[in-house]
């Protein structure tokens, strides 16, 4: 594994950790300005500010709560270096509730870019976890 592919495993594993914490302030910090998401239901949404992301993401996160969401665990994943700063992971995740229950299994694709500061994620894409990448 290259340099760049840990440092992009570190920071969606970072990631995975502060969504587990659901921690909205620090899940905004592994996003792009705007963030292009893409959800199986439609066509693609551009967040262009902070706030926007925030504010998705806290409506994801109410949703998972009221449906008794503890913690996500990511399988299979899967990282492709396009070039040193840009990448793709793809993955299956995995939810759970209480005392270990799953609740859904649905497939995440990123497109990461580091431009100096550390990779973020600059579009995701939420589908099918048959249609999960292998690199």
């Amino acid at each position: 594994m290259s340099p760049q592919e840990k440092q992009v495993v570190q920071a969606l594993e970072t990631y995975l950790l502060d969504f587990n914490r659901h921690d909205i302030a620090a899940i905004k910090s592994f996003f792009s300005c705007p963030l292009m998401v893409i959800m199986p239901q439609g066509g693609p949404t551009f967040l262009t500010s902070e706030e926007q992301i925030g504010g998705a993401f806290s409506a994801i996160m109410e949703g998972l709560l009221s449906n008794g969401f503890t913690h996500s665990h990511w399988q299979d994943m899967s990282i492709k270096l396009l070039t040193d700063t840009c990448a793709l992971a793809s993955t299956m995740v995995l939810r759970f509730k209480g005392e270990g229950v799953e609740l859904e299994r649905l497939g995440a694709t990123y497109t990461l870019c580091n431009q100096g500061h550390g990779w973020q994620v600059t579009t995701l894409v939420a589908h099918s976890p048959d249609s999960v990448l292998k690199f």
